[in-house]
């Protein structure tokens, strides 16, 4: 079921600590009989991690108490088990209690034998405890993993009882996740991670976490008991696909042969909890090592399209510009209603736009396309760990009612003909193949061909290649302040290394994606041009126009760079030139081919142009290329560049013709005119070519075809 905005954040808080001693007056023990009232308490050891006491979480109703776990040193405090969370107590001298019985008990208004004592919360373990223990005593404990547990005196290797087997809304390193209670005598109790119903007030909220019960070995968050709020994804034999949290996450869970997960620390240093929330709350992304404070570093869902099935079925979510989700049906599908589609409301999502082969008892067979980087559908069936590749291909191709799969070293998974809850993953190698009628896959061969030949022509890789019908992924807009909360403000502990025009510095964005950024600078090392030949300098300056051609005329929204220079040109280790920094850059719409501004934008080139008119080109060729270089050819792409600058636009070269000439040696060039504002020493005379100039404003021109 989709949600407009999340509800539910899960995420992952750490505190790095340092020399937390161990309390030596305080227990960490309450014997058989024994009761803890408040404000004494229980502090674990030998570290002195946790403590167990009461506590009123609500300021404004500090009768109300409950009894609950909490780190003992981090702030604010952070409360990760409940016992009454259900059923406060309201007298001033509430009890925890371990009864002659094996019972812990949470009484209210008395002990465990007084007249008055109204018991609130039972672990039930009098049953077990009897049967366990043969006569022999036993202690409640708090451990320093924050577990309580109910042991006996002589020692076994498993607890009569543990708050870990119980949780409320807080999973701990060293807890395990299962789809019922793990180790406990009741084996049809859910396991369960219930939100408290608000920031103040620990009775079970709306939302739960939990394992899919059905066996898929996927985690949700449930709403109102019923309602799929969020999903983790497929497990992969590291990682659930879903979940962005790369290195840190992969060693976190640690899967059992029985379909449980246990939650395991990275950092044993560094306390930490995964937490259900009650609502939304964004958190920043920093950690501090002092004053010892809980900071967010992963959290879920992290946006629209995390909310599940936000698209409806047989469609993919991707963020685009502001952070806002969108839906675009799979190849070879369209919307199911399409007023719906276009007003955005996405619930009912698409369906094939022709059958399948074996759907239509067509001779043509079905195939597959692969679809990279994608979050695997829900509902997925795991048909055999033994079955190979091929046999899993197989396997799908040959049932009608299989509408994808998936092979990994876990086995061959198949999905039915409704793929539920999709979207786009930031990085990641995961790919569905998606059955298609064989009308669907000779139209995408025909696309893929053409494509592929204009990738090569037009540097189609610049921006990524557009979606079908037009429908192209939204350009990512960040802002410094995101930029520097990304990098910790640009910290040397980020810092990767530094190149020609600045360092560059790891960043983590809000989704978890991590990133590299490059800070520019007006500093650079001229030893190392000499790197670069004339060569590799010429196949760099033919790559960049035929990406500009692709910005001017190949893409779905054309566009104007208006700063074009060194340092927003990057190469990566083939040289391979990409385009970046679009901070200045104009989008059209396909049927608008020109635009006026009174601003100037760019570089102004004023000598260059002055030392060609005085025959000094030469002058203007780099020392470092002069040994490598051929001067005329060299000299042809000066010539060439002063012609894509001239101050009247109809004067100067298209972007195809610009590939053209620096193809072609033999072509003549034209003189070029005096470039945009070069002052000429005359009033501007007035002409059909100046008739929008005016005296003190200055009307510049720009024709859209790839001038």
């Amino acid at each position: 079921m989709a949600s407009s905005s999340p509800q539910l954040i899960i995420f992952l808080l750490l505190a790095c600590l340092c020399g937390m001693a161990a309390s030596a007056a305080a227990s960490d023990t309450l014997r058989q009989g024994e009761s803890l009232t408040p404000p004494a308490t229980l502090v674990s050891s030998p570290n002195g991690v946790f403590e167990v006491g009461f506590f009123a979480p609500d300021t404004n109703r500090p009768g109300r108490l409950y009894l609950g776990i909490w780190f003992r040193t981090v702030t604010p405090r952070a409360y990760v088990w409940v016992a009454n969370r259900a059923t406060p107590a309201t007298s001033p001298s509430p009890s925890l209690t371990l009864t002659e019985s094996g019972d812990l008990l949470v009484l209210d208004g008395g002990a465990a034998t007084g007249p008055n004592g109204t018991a609130l919360w039972s672990s039930n373990t009098s049953s077990q405890a009897a049967t366990a223990l043969r006569g022999a005593g036993y202690r409640a404990v708090l451990q320093d993993t924050g577990s309580l547990q109910v042991r006996g005196d002589e020692g076994t290797d498993l607890p009569l009882w543990d708050s870990f087997w119980h949780p409320t809304d807080t999973m701990l390193p060293g807890m395990e996740i299962a789809v019922h209670t793990p180790h406990g005598r009741d084996t049809s109790e859910r396991m369960l991670f219930t939100s408290w119903a608000s920031e103040t007030d620990p009775a079970p909220g709306r939302y739960a976490l939990g394992l899919d019960p059905n066996g898929s070995g996927q985690a949700y968050i449930w709403r109102d008991g019923k309602d799929i709020h969020w999903r983790s994804g497929q497990w992969t034999g590291t990682s659930f696909i879903g979940i962005p949290w790369r290195e840190l996450y992969k060693s976190g869970f640690i899967p059992s042969n029985t379909g449980s997960y246990t939650y395991s620390a990275t950092n044993k240093s560094c306390p930490q909890r995964i937490l259900v929330r009650p609502n939304g709350t964004d958190m920043l992304y920093m950690v501090k090592n002092y004053p010892l404070e809980w900071n967010t570093t992963w959290y879920q869902p992290s946006n629209d399209c995390e909310s599940y099935a936000k698209c409806g079925p047989n469609a993919i979510c991707s963020i685009v510009k502001d952070g806002k989700a969108k839906c675009n049906c799979l190849r070879g599908f369209q919307p199911m209603f399409w007023n719906q589609w276009n007003a955005e409301n996405w619930s009912q999502g698409c369906i094939r736009r022709s059958p399948l082969g074996c759907q239509a008892n067509k001779t043509a067979g079905d195939g597959f396309l692969s679809i990279g980087d994608v979050k695997w559908p829900d509902f997925s069936y795991l048909l055999s760990a033994a079955i190979d590749e091929s046999g899993c291909k197989s396997a799908c191709l040959n049932n009608c009612s299989c509408g994808a799969y998936v092979y990994t070293s876990g086995g061959c998974l198949i999905w039915g003909n409704k793929l539920i809850d999709m979207h786009e993953l930031p990085t990641g190698t995961y790919t569905l193949n998606l059955k298609l009628p064989a009308s669907e896959l000779l139209r995408r061969s025909w696309r893929s061909r053409y494509s592929s030949a204009r990738s090569q022509q037009t540097g189609d890789a610049i921006l990524g290649h557009e979606m079908e019908d037009g429908k192209g992924h939204e350009l990512k807009v960040y802002s410094l302040d995101n930029i520097k909360a990304a990098t910790c403000n640009f910290s040397d502990s980020m810092k990767l290394g530094e190149g020609g025009f600045g360092p560059v510095y790891m960043g983590t964005l809000p989704g978890g994606e991590e990133v590299a950024v490059k800070r520019l600078c007006r500093n650079s090392d001229p030893e190392k041009k000499g790197l670069l030949d004339w060569r590799k300098r010429f196949d760099i300056i033919e790559s960049i126009a035929r990406g500009l051609l692709y910005l001017h005329r190949d893409s779905r929204l054309r566009i104007v760079h208006r700063d074009l220079k060194a340092s927003n040109i990057l190469l990566d280790a083939e040289m391979n030139p990409k385009i970046s920094d679009f901070g200045m850059a104009r989008m059209f719409g396909g049927d608008q081919n020109q635009f006026n501004t009174n601003r100037v934008v760019g570089t102004f080139i004023f000598q260059a142009w002055r030392q060609w008119n005085d025959n000094k080109a030469e002058e203007i060729i780099d020392p470092s290329i002069r040994v490598s270089c051929s001067v005329q050819q060299v000299l042809r792409c000066i010539h060439i560049a002063l012609l894509c600058v001239q101050d009247l636009a109809d004067e100067r070269p298209d972007i195809p013709l610009v590939i053209l000439m620096l193809s072609s040696d033999n072509s003549s060039l034209p003189k070029p005119g005096p470039p945009t504002l070069m002052l000429r020493g005359r009033e501007i005379e007035s002409s059909e070519k100046y008739q929008n100039n005016s005296i003190g404003t200055v009307s510049m021109t720009v024709l859209l075809h790839g001038r």
